[in-house]
């Protein structure tokens, strides 16, 4: 960017229009701006700062003290800048908030803030881009490819700013590099690099714990952790000893089960005779029932064919019924007609009076219709005259609403421009509201991810209980079981015992004088033995030994359950416990009243950040929609402006027509007659005359058609009268031969009376019903004699079986098969579970390593890019140190001139202390000494020649790295009067030499060599009505 030419109008300390034209340097590559203290010399740099970004150059200075105090309030403030970017010339016009006098009346009105962008385009004409303060503010930002910050670092170095290029510490220059260089991806790169690693870690942490859940559900000996076998081989050797224990027990299974079959094939064949026996007894009883409703099955017989005759007449009666209804229905319609031909001929005797009567006024009807033809012929003379005063009232009318839409637009006019002078604070007013939204939008993500937290604790911790007081109640159960057992073994080993010494006792009493002991040999047998009790058998023993077998298992299953309640437990603890520090809370003191306390908390604080964001989106969709009124409104504001122009126009021509049809108006109303009021009267009279002959007219015709329509309707009363009568009498004789008919059929079917024959008929459902009674009584009947003859066969000379001796060995046979699919149901369960146990595990195995290659990678890139390395050097930072590292080459170009070759800038490789990020800090290089020290060592001169050459290196990166950036001006504002001459003359042969890069450099100083050193001035003069500014080359 070159600037051009810089317009200011009561800006600052200028009240007068002051035109700044850089064009005036020529090939001078540096000037200085010069001037007594407080002239205006920074004001120029504000306000080209101001025209491009609406801000000030400096951090002490705001944009509302841009106003002149030296100008009047009609005087009002702006900035025109032009500038050079890219072979395009472009201008950007924009002025402040400022109070101006009102357009009407007294007092002021306030001017809003406005902006525009022009570019000058090939017709040599300023074509505007945009003319919105955001949208000019943007574009430029666009062009430029600086925003604000990057404009006062790289372009515009304001007071007090300039030595912070050299002296601001690690963080502040890392900031100072993100914004010039946009590095934030790199540091999103890292952040993403953390997140991944982190969700690795965590997944493989979990998978683990699935891992280790799992073994720990298999039983006790399933895994010995002494052992030097994996653990999947310990779990494939465990799968194959209980296949062949399976194995085992199905091969005597399948044995049992011969058994049985030839057991259950026996009791069949004895079950089926039994079931003949009985079935044979039954029969003979139903047989003794069929006999005994033979004789009602005989009534309902003789009843249904009684029905069934009657039946036949039924058509008939049916037929006399509706011949009947006929009859009877055509004498109401009989009736009726008689009624209606009766009214016909008085409606007839009426109609021919009225026509009589009319036709005697014929005379006075044809009077009329010549009066009407002689006051039409006169109406026709006075059609212009009513033509003019229809278009006078038209064009008057027409007139009155140009003044009403006039007035209108007036006002419309005004509210727009008021309108404007609002829009501009509501805008203000949204960006503040939509701040605050994306606030609070952040919190309640916070919060609600809080909630859901506490749901899930809530849910678990409630489970965790519940398993805390199964496992005590089962845990309860398991020790019950084991005291019962540990007694249950102590009696039997006591029985045992006991049943050793019987069997002694009955030995010894077997024993004779001189036999050999069948135990120990002995034929001396000094104490024998004694018989105590002989009630212990081995049914008593067995019995107690599997009461003890079975307090063994039940306290194995119980302990099995226990486990795993415990490690369901375990489970939901870690669960409980992760989400509990999640929500920084204390493990140890957790209950429900504390979670209820933290839920309802984070519930109102979600409800109140609701609240407060509903309040606020209300608020700014107000805001909104009122901006968006205002700008669809303020489209309207040229057009209407325009509108009234046209409006005011076409009044003129309006007012001139009126008055030469006026002027006509009145001639032709001299011409009317004497006695007629006016044309409209006049017709209106000729129009009641009119009205009134069509009247009569129509009157008559009405008539004459309504007599005509008596007669014909009288004749066709008359007509439709004796047909109906003919009809009924039809039909009355139709009725009685269908009467003789049915008495006939009942006399033919032999039914003596009407009452015998209704008696007789049956519904058809209910005849039904008795032939299917009748028939199923036969069917039945024919079974039960069939089913006794096959049954006495087969029962001949066959005993009864007894089945209770086989039951009973087959319930001994079932109770031994259920003993045995126990214990292979036992064993497949366990098998299943390990099967299940294998594959889970297999499955996480597998997951585990894909997650453990893809951690060892993303994690050591996550501690590197995060700057866990050697270098304490962030992935950012390094590429951020890359691009110093660039800018130093070019600062220490210009730093050996102005130095005489004793300063070289290096970026320090020492490590930062305390954890902190290495790879930013500055030292010089002092090659008088050889040693490195500190930038913040150098003197106020040293470090300006600093600072000076790391700006223009700097300039030199950006435009090198940022396409489209086109550094051709820098500005500085003070840092001279700390160089001695010497060093000030290096300094300046070194900005002169940036000629060669068609470079311009605007120097503000109070140095006296500068002055003599440097050709071109900008001389700003101060006066008490204002400064003026101006070149002066040479």
């Amino acid at each position: 960017m070159r600037a051009l030419t810089l317009e200011l109008t009561a800006f600052g300390p200028y009240r007068e229009e002051q035109r700044i034209d850089f064009t005036n340097l020529g090939d001078e590559p540096i000037f200085l701006i010069t001037g007594p203290t407080g002239a205006g010399k920074t004001t120029i740099f504000d306000a080209i700062c101001f025209s491009l970004y609406g801000k000030a150059s400096g951090t002490d200075r705001d944009q509302d003290g841009f106003r002149s105090h030296f100008a009047n309030l009609s005087e009002l403030t702006s900035v025109s800048f032009t500038f050079v970017l890219h072979q395009k010339m472009y201008r950007v016009i924009r002025s402040p908030k400022q109070q101006k006098p009102k357009a009407r009346g007294e007092g002021y009105t306030e001017e809003a803030a406005s902006a525009s962008l022009y570019v000058y385009n090939h017709d040599q004409q300023w074509e505007l881009i945009v003319s919105k303060i955001k949208d000019v503010n943007e574009t430029i930002e666009e062009m430029i490819g600086l925003d604000y910050e990057q404009f006062k670092k790289m372009i515009m170095i304001p007071q007090g700013e300039f030595r912070k290029l050299i002296s601001e510490n690690s963080k502040e220059r890392e900031e100072v590099l993100q914004k010039i260089f946009r590095t934030y991806i790199y540091k999103d790169i890292t952040e993403k690099f953390k997140e991944e690693a982190k969700s690795l870690k965590e997944q493989l942490e979990k998978l683990d714990w699935q891992y280790q859940q799992e073994l720990e559900k298999l039983p006790d000996e399933t895994i010995d952790p002494d052992s030097n076998k994996k653990v999947k081989v310990q779990l494939e050797d465990r799968y194959h000893k209980l296949e062949e224990q399976k194995v085992s027990l199905n091969k005597e299974l399948e044995q049992i089960n011969n058994q049985l079959t030839m057991f259950q094939e026996q009791y069949y064949q004895q079950k089926k005779l039994v079931d003949y026996f009985l079935e044979y007894e039954q029969l003979i009883e139903k047989q003794k029932q069929l006999q005994l409703k033979q004789k009602e099955i005989d009534r309902l017989q003789e009843k249904l064919e009684l029905a069934k005759t009657a039946e036949k007449i039924k058509p008939v009666e049916e037929l006399m019924q509706t011949r009947k209804q006929e009859w009877h229905s055509q004498q109401q319609i009989f009736e009726n007609i008689a009624k209606q031909q009766k009214e016909m001929q008085v409606l007839f005797e009426q109609s021919k009076v009225k026509y009589e009567e009319e036709k005697k006024k014929e005379k006075e009807r044809e009077s009329l219709q010549f009066q009407l033809k002689e006051q039409q012929q006169l109406l026709e003379k006075m059609d212009e005259f009513e033509a003019a005063g229809k278009e006078l009232n038209k064009l008057n009318e027409t007139i009155k609403k140009m003044q009403e839409k006039q007035t209108l637009l007036e006002n419309k006019i005004k509210e727009l421009e008021k309108m404007k002078e609002t829009s501009y604070e509501i805008r203000d007013k949204i960006h503040e509201s939509d701040s605050i939204l994306q606030q609070l939008k952040h919190e309640l993500e916070q919060q609600q991810r809080k909630a859901s937290d506490m749901e899930d604790l809530k849910k678990e911790y409630r489970e965790l209980l519940v398993l805390r007081k199964d496992y005590q109640q089962y845990k309860n159960v398991v020790d019950k079981l084991q005291s019962e057992a540990d007694v249950q073994a102590k009696r039997c080993e006591q029985l045992e015992k006991d049943r050793k010494k019987h069997f002694a006792s009955h030995l010894a009493a077997s024993l004779q004088d001189g036999d050999a002991c069948p135990v120990c040999g002995s034929i001396h047998h000094p104490d024998l033995a004694k018989i105590e009790d002989a009630s212990i058998s081995d049914e008593m023993i067995e019995t107690e030994t599997k009461y003890f077998t079975t307090l063994q298992e039940e306290s194995k299953e119980m302990q099995m359950t226990l486990l795993q309640i415990k490690e369901q437990g375990e489970g939901k603890k870690q669960i409980v416990k992760r989400l509990i520090q999640s929500l920084d809370m204390d493990m140890e003191q957790v209950t429900k009243e504390q979670l209820q306390q933290v839920d309802a908390s984070i519930l109102g604080s979600i409800q109140k950040n609701k609240k407060e964001t509903k309040k606020h989106y209300n608020k700014m969709q107000e805001l909104q929609n009122q901006f968006k009124q205002i700008q669809t409104a303020m489209q309207e504001y040229d057009r209407l402006k325009q509108e009234q122009a046209r409006i005011q126009e076409t009044h003129q021509e309006k007012s001139k027509d009126y008055h030469q049809l006026h002027a006509k108006y009145a001639q032709l109303k001299a011409q009317l007659p004497a006695d007629v009021e006016s044309p409209a009267a006049f017709k209106q009279q000729v129009n009641s005359l009119e009205k009134e002959l069509n009247m009569k007219i129509q009157q008559w015709k009405d008539i004459q058609a309504h007599y005509e329509k008596a007669i014909e309707d009288k004749n066709k009363a008359e007509t439709k009268y004796q047909e109906s009568k003919q009809f009924t009498t039809q039909l009355q004789q139709k009725y009685e031969e269908q009467e003789e008919k049915f008495n006939l059929a009942l006399v033919n079917y032999r039914f003596a009376s009407i009452s015998e024959y209704k008696q007789a008929l049956l519904p058809f459902e209910e005849q039904q019903e008795i032939e299917n009674h009748i028939s199923q009584h036969g069917e039945q009947r024919n079974v039960v004699e069939s089913r006794l003859i096959t049954l006495t066969e087969l029962v001949k000379d066959v005993e009864k079986p007894d089945l209770s001796k086989l039951e009973d060995k087959m319930a001994n046979v079932e109770k031994d098969k259920d003993e045995k699919n126990k214990q292979v149901q036992s064993i497949v369960f366990h098998i299943d579970q390990l099967i299940a146990t294998i594959r889970k595990t297999n499955e996480l195995e597998e997951k585990m390593k894909e997650i453990k290659d893809d951690y060892f990678h993303i994690g050591e890139l996550a501690d590197l890019a995060r700057g866990d390395n050697t270098a304490r050097l962030s992935f950012e930072r390094f590429v951020l140190s890359t691009f110093l590292d660039e800018i130093l080459l070019q600062a220490n170009m210009r730093l050996d001139q102005m130095t005489d070759h004793r300063y070289q800038l290096i970026r320090s490789e020492e490590l930062a202390k305390r954890g902190a990020q290495s790879g930013l800090d500055l030292e010089v290089l002092d090659h008088y000494t050889g040693k490195k020290r500190s930038v913040k060592t150098l003197s106020g001169g040293e470090g300006f020649k600093a600072a000076l050459s790391l700006a223009l290196g700097m300039a030199d990166i950006v435009q090198a790295h940022a396409g489209g950036v086109q550094l051709d001006t820098l500005f500085i504002d003070e840092g001279f009067g700390t160089l001695d001459e010497v060093s000030l003359e290096q300094a300046i042969k070194c900005l002169k030499e940036l000629q060669q890069d068609h470079r311009v450099i605007g120097v503000i100083s109070h140095v006296a060599q500068l002055k003599e050193e440097i050709k071109a001035k900008l001389v700003v003069e101060a006066s008490h009505t204002g400064s003026v500014a101006k070149f002066k080359i040479g």
